[in-house]
């Protein structure tokens, strides 16, 4: 069956397991294929293959993670005969970790690995399309995008960030005949070697699969093809999950293979249970409790600082702006609390781990922290660089994860650790793809790390609002006629404000959240049950407004 003749097809990571299979399939189904990736044998042992099967491949070496090399190799497959019309992102790493013990250079990696290179790929194979008529967009992600995977926590946050950047493209793209899609297998057998193989994690694996088997690269290859073909031509914007049933039951503890990859030392043993005591007094609720907020000097994050100043927590905050935390420090001493403040780059580690030991030396512990630091960037996805893309990531992921690490080390009789999230990790913005995939990122982190620090008396949760009013200037509350549509959009009929959040926020620092862990509470007035207002013409006084608050 020849479903795809006529047509050529783009393959990253083509030369072993998922992307072997899916380039033999793909030219079975009469593409031609350009297979990318670093190992010229491999690559040339699959168009080898194909060749073998009667098909026609050639082969690229190049970085995916290089926008050079992706340009010439988007180049090189329109050479092809036929017109391009697929394209499948298969480029993956896998860093094995407690997930207190990342590095940032590991969560950087990850980040480039698993989400530039599908992006870089997507905007010049996208643009090709554009021009010549649509297509069809496929990216590998993992049922680690959606099951909490203990010792996988990097892995599972930037799978999860690359579903929601594509589903992001499948918006924006749709307008130019472009299908964006994503496959997202379960374990699977494969050539390299992996310690999850041939260990008790293996048959953890099986047991916990309800079709009793892993799965083979062909699986995966299989559904692809389904995706470049003409039988999805109404499709867009999916999730196809390819993995036995094992979502139903949800994944097995990775420690022990991590364990293998790392070594004993990072690894935390003893449990802390979580015990919190009653509150005497509800406007003391947090007496005597130790206090971090990042992004403290303004909206969410200041808001916040004086809820938890007010139910009786030592508060410190942490920002970039000496003259915010300041001005901030000071409106608080005027209302009669007692909140300190320490100039901290949340993306530096040294920073952020002194912050935490400036916050936890009032008390000698850290009990509540906040990372309420963020950053957005609007940019079409075709036209979006390599910086714009990571610099959401940046500060949304990497920032909270190293606030996550210094304070879920601080907090040794257990605590609270809340990230600031937004709606947009679950609806789509066109022109906001990048921020929303690092906030979906973000929300996968919180996931895995409520998972892996339970024990430890740790709970961790997110606040995801949604248009919330604010001092710092913009673009979006100086538009009447877009302020209307967001009103309309929203059942509850108003604008959010701060506050809205931060209530949430001292919830989950509290104890009448004592049993809660891994949740996003969504503080949106109901927008999300409707969808976003279209935000592109706004695109450029949005950047400008941004990058002034930067400086």
């Amino acid at each position: 069956m020849a479903s795809l003749a006529g047509l050529s097809a783009i393959v990253t990571s083509a030369g072993a397991s998922i992307g072997r299979a899916t380039a033999l399939r793909l030219a079975r189904d009469g593409a031609a294929v350009l297979l990318v990736g670093l190992d010229e044998g491999e690559l040339r042992d699959v168009a080898l293959a194909v060749a073998a099967e009667g098909g026609l491949a050639a082969w690229c070496v190049a970085d995916a993670t290089d926008e050079a090399d992706v340009a010439r190799s988007v180049d090189r497959a329109r050479e092809l005969p036929g017109r391009l019309a697929i394209a499948v992102s298969g480029v993956g790493r896998t860093t094995m970790a407690q997930i207190l013990h990342y590095t940032a250079g590991e969560w950087r990696d990850e980040i480039t690995t698993n989400i530039a290179s599908a992006f870089l790929l997507l905007k010049h194979a996208g643009r090709a399309m554009r021009d010549s008529g649509g297509g069809s967009y496929v990216a590998i992600s993992s049922h680690a995008a959606a099951c909490t995977m203990r010792s996988l926590g990097a892995y599972c946050a930037t799978k999860a960030g690359l579903e929601a950047l594509m589903r992001g493209a499948a918006d924006e793209l749709g307008a130019h005949g472009i299908r964006v899609n994503v496959v997202r297998p379960g374990l699977t057998r494969r050539e390299q070697s992996s310690p999850i193989f041939g260990s008790t994690v293996e048959d953890d694996y099986l047991v916990r699969t309800p079709l009793g088997r892993q799965g083979v690269p062909d699986d995966a290859a299989g559904v692809v093809a389904f995706l470049a073909g003409p039988d999805s031509s109404w499709m867009t914007g999916q999730c196809i999950t390819i993995d036995g049933g094992l979502e139903l039951r949800g994944a097995p503890d990775l420690t022990e293979a991590a364990r293998r990859v790392r070594g004993d030392a990072l690894f935390d043993t003893a449990a802390r249970p979580s015990i919190v005591p009653p509150a005497a007094d509800e406007h003391q609720r947090l007496a005597g409790a130790t206090a971090l907020v990042t992004g403290g000097g303004s909206s969410i994050g200041w808001a916040a600082a004086q809820l938890l100043a007010r139910a009786g927590a030592h508060v410190t905050i942490a920002g970039r702006s000496v003259e915010r935390l300041r001005s901030a420090a000071l409106r608080a001493a005027a209302d009669g609390f007692d909140i300190q403040w320490i100039p901290t780059v949340v993306t530096e580690d040294a920073d952020v781990a002194a912050a935490v030991a400036a916050a936890a030396a009032r008390t000698g512990r850290l009990d509540v922290c906040v990372a309420a630091a963020g950053s957005a960037v609007m940019a079409p996805l075709l036209e979006c660089t390599v910086e714009q893309l990571l610099s959401p990531f940046e500060l949304n992921v990497v920032g909270s994860y190293l606030t996550l690490k210094h304070a879920g080390r601080a907090m040794v009789a257990g605590g609270s650790f809340v990230a600031v999230s937004s709606q947009s990790a679950v609806v789509s913005f066109r022109g906001l793809a990048p921020y929303g995939a690092s906030k979906a990122a973000l929300d996968m982190l919180v996931r895995v790390a409520a998972d892996e620090l339970g024990p430890h008396g740790i709970r961790v949760n997110s606040v995801r609002p949604g248009l919330s009013e604010r001092e710092a200037p913009s673009p979006i509350f100086s538009d009447q006629a877009l302020l209307a549509r967001y009103r309309e959009r929203t059942p509850l009929t108003r604008n959010g404000t701060a506050f809205d959040s931060a209530y949430a926020i001292r919830y989950f620092a509290g104890p009448e959240s004592a049993w809660v862990t891994g949740q996003c509470l969504t503080v949106d007035g109901g927008l999300e049950l409707r969808g976003a207002p279209e935000l592109t013409p706004m695109q450029a006084r949005f950047n400008t407004i941004v990058e002034d608050r930067r400086s």
